[in-house]
């Protein structure tokens, strides 16, 4: 792709359909994608998340499948719900510190939310609602600040600042930890 000055990429609500392509990553004065509202299948083209200067991504409302791109630098606001994205939630999305935004709801996403988001005094707004988590969701910090609706739809999690939440039998126990002592956010994960 050409247009190195390009700063601003907005195709939303034109139901283009096919992948991503990922020579949008040679776009490097790109600050804004909008592709919200479209028919884009596959993954999430990592090259996209390689661009320094990229601080809003929307591909909400797509059909977008693989998992969380593990490398998401300097994003301020990321859209992807309303996608078909599966696996979790990586333990690194604590690295974006200006992330303001992070919408992820209505997909297939699995496992624990990181209890590591409850340190990202940037992050205000979280939607996480209609996915698969389980666990509790975690007490404290940045998560004083969002409403329950951001976590509803997930029927095996549990919201511990109104009830107590009951033990897992997965080996996971109500406070994160597994019933062999070592927390289940200190094993690492490549996606």
């Amino acid at each position: 792709m050409s247009g190195d000055s390009l700063g601003k990429l907005m195709l939303s609500n034109n139901l283009i359909s096919g992948k991503i392509p990922p020579a949008i990553g040679s776009l490097k004065n790109l600050r804004t994608i909008n592709m919200e509202k479209n028919r884009f299948h596959s993954e999430i083209p990592e090259q996209i998340f390689d661009l320094k200067l990229l601080s809003n991504i929307n591909v909400s409302a797509n059909n977008l499948t693989g998992v969380v791109p593990a490398s998401i630098s300097g994003c301020s606001s990321l859209n992807a719900g309303r996608n078909s994205l599966s696996g979790e939630v990586p333990n690194g999305i604590a690295n974006l510190s200006i992330l303001s935004f992070l919408n992820f709801s209505r997909n297939h996403l699995t496992g624990q939310i990181p209890d590591e988001i409850r340190s990202m005094t940037s992050l205000r707004t979280i939607d996480l609602s209609y996915n698969n988590f389980i666990g509790e969701v975690p007490i404290g910090g940045q998560f004083m600040v969002y409403n329950d609706a951001s976590f509803a739809g997930n029927p095996n999690l549990c919201l511990p600042r109104h009830h107590s939440c009951p033990s897992r039998s997965n080996g996971v126990s109500s406070s994160g930890q597994n019933q062999k002592g070592s927390s289940f956010f200190d094993k690492s994960y490549i996606l």
